[in-house]
């Protein structure tokens, strides 16, 4: 699925259901440390992660200034 951002849904080795999201280019960027219990969980997740995206600023700490970037 390369060419568009996605998140991938899957069972781990214990049998708990885990998601990963993968930038335009196919890499992995962010591996989701939570486990869920059933598929509908993790959806539900990554539902609500895509609505609070859509309102998400950039911060960082002292020596971050987004002025001279």
């Amino acid at each position: 699925m390369e060419n568009i951002p996605y998140f991938y849904i899957y069972k781990n080795a214990s049998d708990d259901w885990r998601w990963r999201f993968s930038s335009s280019g196919g890499a992995i960027t962010v591996n989701n440390s939570v486990s869920y219990m059933s598929c509908e969980e993790c959806k539900k997740s990554i539902e609500s992660l895509m609505v609070d995206i859509k309102s998400t600023v950039i911060i960082g700490d002292r020596n971050y200034n987004w002025l001279t970037l």
